[in-house]
């Protein structure tokens, strides 16, 4: 008689959403999990007479960036990466794994300066968006932000998984996606956050300011050494009425993206930020690069299958 899968799925839920922001669950003969939290670590342990693991790594998106009026177009985040692939492992072995958080959407229509521009927790964090500048133009206010850049999702050999965990206990690292810029005023969009994954070969920069902001460019699959997210830049008090556009947070990844560019000038918008960059060991078997679908600010999540 053939023996069941095992699986274990975490699952993130949309950012700033109430209650646990993550979901373990298991089946077959392992103990449930019970809840987890994306930005939390957590171990499992391969079961006895299993070999092959296959697993599904999605990173968190980026947060959407404000809109000085409700009448503007802010940049959206841009798409966690991820990465499906299959791995031999032994028995009784652990694991760990860690869900990225996505990055927080600023307000629409004005704001408290500062809030709602965290990046994602995770394998590593993604990058602040920045911060608007409070003008005298706009009636509700145009002290936004953008959005905060997506966390990494991670899955490790052993029983930690982050970004000081050594290289060779790394087996899956999903970049975050970038966040997006803030759009200053109608017919001016902010610029959309990149996607994380796996296009280029490093983390990339953040979109420049401009009379619509610029995207952030898209992550990629190799490794670098800055894997936080770039903090998207700061308007600092522009020539137009006193405001001025904040850019998105960039993704966090194995190469990180930089943050998008603030924009100072007459009713212009900020840029997104760059998305982080996927990683897969060499011990990865019939690897494939996918993205996060969720949507703005929209948590990763991680699914493991063990197998005889």
């Amino acid at each position: 008689m053939k023996r069941a899968k095992h699986v274990l799925v975490a699952l993130g839920l949309i950012a700033g959403s109430a209650g646990l922001s993550g979901i373990a669950v298991l089946a077959g003969p392992i103990s449930p999990a019970g809840a987890t939290a994306c930005g939390t670590q957590t171990s499992v342990v391969v079961p006895a007479g299993d070999h092959i693991m296959r697993v599904t790594v999605l990173g968190g998106n980026g947060g959407q960036g404000s809109g000085a009026e409700s009448s503007n177009t802010p940049g959206n985040g841009g798409e966690g990466g991820g990465v499906n692939a299959t791995f031999k492992v032994k028995p009784n072995k652990n694991y760990t794994y860690i869900v990225g958080c996505g990055g927080a959407s600023g307000p629409s229509g004005g704001g408290v300066q500062g809030v709602n521009n965290a990046g994602g927790a995770g394998w590593a964090n993604g990058g602040n968006g920045g911060v608007g500048t409070v003008g005298t133009l706009f009636t509700n206010g145009s002290n936004g932000n953008g959005g905060g850049g997506g966390g990494a999702s991670g899955l490790c050999f052993g029983i930690s998984c982050s970004s000081s965990t050594i290289k060779k206990n790394i087996r899956i690292v999903a970049g975050g996606g970038g966040g997006g810029g803030e759009s200053m005023c109608a017919g001016s969009d902010g610029g959309g956050g990149g996607n994380g994954g796996a296009s280029t070969k490093n983390g990339v920069s953040g979109g420049a300011g401009g009379e619509s902001g610029g995207a952030g460019g898209a992550g990629g699959i190799s490794g670098g050494t800055s894997y936080v997210g770039g903090g998207g830049g700061n308007g600092n008090g522009g020539t137009y009425a006193g405001t001025s556009a904040a850019g998105g947070g960039g993704g966090a990844g194995f190469s990180a993206g930089g943050g998008g560019t603030g924009d100072e000038l007459d009713c212009t918008s900020a840029g997104g930020g760059g998305g982080g960059a996927d990683y897969a060991a060499k011990s990865a078997k019939g690897k494939t690069f996918v993205g996060n679908t969720g949507g703005n600010g929209a948590n990763g999540s991680v699914s493991i299958t063990f197998q005889p």
